[in-house]
């Protein structure tokens, strides 16, 4: 014969889901609580004792379904009873141990303690039916099975209610802080106000088979909302955040399964019977109530997580919070900047004060103010893998983000320790963009240092390209005025000197001021009047500004040399050479005219022309420092003569 009275179909669905919901929770709670990183050992015997409820109570359904086993029925119902029992002791003894209780409210915390673990006795005794026959009590209620059922689960309830109702007066006032663990004993209490009043209404009340079924089912299910009351209350561990959010996004989707399955049994019974195919309508209906349901636990899931982490847990919003730490980290140029603004933002954020980024090798040496020791990947101790995040930057771990959870002002959850995950991969990116930055930043310089190197050096082989040159134009020019004029080519020797006096002078100097150049060309030009006598006139006007400005040293003079061997000496008559400079939009212009035979064609189309070595040397050296910045041009004058015009940036190396 079954324990059970006879109830609606209805209300055996309700059971069934009420049961199965209850096992999802008991197995995610028992997930949570038994990872590496939960060390309490009583949260997880909480957790059994929540699956073997509610696995029991799944098992004497099904089975009184099927009407296959009476005693796997009996059998499964005792031990959900004997655990259903231990509920109010468990829940005395927890809010018993306080310090902040007085004397006297422990003490009759501890008879009220007693009572419970005595009264829960007789009820779990009484389920075998061993009281009655112990003392020889011939209570006809006592010796029907049915009947004794329904009077020992009408006394568990008025017990927990009783038991609970008392343990929360007496120990509890005055000692319930916060939204959230008010919100916690008010679960507890309703739970076992509602298990009791539809206890009361099923067995002293005649009511409809409808509403009958509905009662039923509120009665042995209201238990889950004490159970998740009492766990929201005791259980503090890291995962509790994901446990509430889990939680509710199941009960919310048992509602609407339950809420479906009277539907089903209802009114969608009703109507497929008055169609010609009951049978389809069942399955279409039942298919379209499957896809609302899960269209609105989809809606609700998120909406239930946005509540639980700024209602529930009254945590920020970590997305926009990541978000402000990475702006301000992409402003910092320096690791200590980078490591202190994260501390100081996650500080407050949190309210973790003894929150550190340490270096690895100091890590086991890092000490929360509890004196408690962090002990590092390095040493040999246990530690929580929790309170180290690690940096990682590129494949190393350098340094690990460090927080102590002893005496913070809050608890340390799952959504806490996941913005933590996050603001460690913000820190090592950036740090290993700033070394990114850092090793550009040295390679280029490097390539610069380089890159001078190399310029350096093709001026110095371009400038000593152009000292024999000279050298060679200017021997030939004395050897020639040796026989006819021995006196003009003594002079031309001792003028030869000055310049090379001068070349050697600066014959480490890449550069020079226009000033210089100008003086020097003035010397050259001293040995070319030896040979062109009073045929030869020179004006030379460059403004200050021009005159102060820097050019490659040796720029000028080869094209003087060139006016004056190509321009003017084929050329009879007087002859004159024009020097002008001039600064102008921070680019310098320096142009040598001549007055004599001009450019020949060829020379005109080609910007290198063919006359000499050097020509090319300048546009090879402007090439090389100035790039296509420096041009070097060449044209002949409307009036006859040709001019040759450099025109690059004033102010170095482009």
């Amino acid at each position: 014969m079954s324990i059970f009275p006879q109830t609606a179909e209805p209300s055996l669905a309700g059971q069934l889901v009420g049961y199965a919901v209850g096992m999802i929770l008991s197995l995610i709670f028992l997930a949570l609580v038994t990872r590496p990183s939960e060390t309490n050992k009583r949260l997880r015997y909480l957790a059994l004792c929540g699956l073997v409820w509610n696995a029991c109570g799944l098992t004497s359904n099904l089975v009184h379904i099927t009407g296959t086993s009476s005693w796997i029925e009996h059998l499964a119902d005792l031990m959900k009873s004997g655990v259903g029992k231990l509920w109010p002791v468990s829940a005395v003894a927890v809010w018993l141990n306080n310090d902040a209780l007085s004397p006297t409210r422990r003490k009759l915390g501890r008879w009220l303690l007693g009572l419970s673990i005595a009264t829960g006795t007789l009820l779990f005794l009484a389920q075998f039916g061993w009281f009655w026959q112990m003392f020889h009590w011939d209570w006809q209620i006592l010796k029907d099975d049915a009947a004794r059922y329904e009077f020992i689960r009408n006394c568990s309830a008025y017990n927990a209610l009783a038991i609970v109702g008392g343990g929360a007066w007496l120990l509890l006032a005055g000692q319930v802080h916060g939204w959230f663990q008010k919100l916690a004993v008010t679960s507890i209490l309703l739970g076992l106000i509602i298990n009791t009043i539809c206890t009361v209404l099923h067995a002293y009340f005649l009511l409809p088979l409808g509403v009958d079924s509905v009662v039923v089912t509120l009665e042995q299910q209201s238990i889950i909302l004490a159970v998740i009351g009492g766990l929201f209350y005791f259980a503090r561990f890291r995962a509790l955040d994901v446990f509430v959010k889990l939680s509710l996004r199941v009960l919310v989707a048992a509602t609407l399964a339950l809420s479906a399955s009277y539907v089903t049994f209802g009114p969608l019974e009703k109507i497929s019977q008055k169609t010609v195919g009951p049978y389809a309508v069942r399955i279409a209906g039942l298919t379209a109530l499957f896809g609302f349901v899960v269209f609105l636990t989809g809606r609700f899931a998120s909406a239930i997580d946005a509540f639980v982490e700024t209602y529930v847990f009254g945590k920020p919003n970590y997305r926009q919070a990541a978000a402000q730490l990475r702006e301000k980290l992409s402003l910092l140029e320096t690791a200590p900047e980078i490591f202190l603004a994260t501390e100081q933002f996650v500080r407050n954020t949190l309210q973790l004060d003894d929150l550190r980024i340490v270096p690895r090798v100091e890590l086991s040496q890092v000490t929360d103010k509890s004196g408690k020791e962090f002990a590092g990947p390095e040493s040999g101790k246990e530690r929580d893998a929790d309170t180290a995040m690690p940096i990682t930057v590129g494949h190393q771990t350098p340094h690990f983000l460090t927080f102590a959870t002893q005496g913070t002002q809050s608890m340390v959850l799952s959504m806490d320790l996941d913005f933590l995950r996050e603001v460690s991969v913000l820190v090592g990116r950036r740090l290993e963009a700033f070394e990114r930055e850092k090793d550009r930043v040295e390679r280029t310089r490097h390539e610069a240092q380089l890159t001078h190197q190399l310029l350096s050096a093709e001026l110095r082989a371009l400038r000593a390209q152009v000292n024999p040159h000279f050298l060679f134009n200017s021997l030939n020019t004395i050897a020639a005025l040796i026989p006819p004029e021995p006196e003009k080519a003594e002079l031309m020797t001792v003028r030869l000197a000055r310049v090379f006096r001068h070349v050697l002078t600066h014959t480490d100097k890449s550069f020079s001021t226009v000033e210089e150049e100008i003086d020097f060309v003035r010397t050259y030009l001293e040995i070319e009047k030896v040979r062109f006598g009073d045929r030869l006139s020179i004006l030379i006007e460059v403004s200050e500004a021009a005159e102060a400005a820097t050019v490659p040293s040796l720029i000028l003079q080869p094209l003087v040399e060139n006016a004056l061997k190509h321009g003017l000496a084929p050329k009879l008559g007087a002859n004159k050479l024009t020097i002008r400079g001039s600064l102008t939009q921070g680019y310098l212009c320096l142009s040598v005219e001549d007055n004599g035979v001009g450019l020949k064609r060829a020379d005109r189309e080609n910007a290198t022309p063919s006359m000499g070595v050097g020509l090319r040397n300048i546009e090879e050296r402007l090439r090389t420092i100035y790039g296509s910045k420096g041009t070097l041009v060449l044209q002949n004058m409307a009036l006859g003569g040709s001019r040759a015009t450099l025109q690059f940036p004033a102010g170095g190396i482009g």
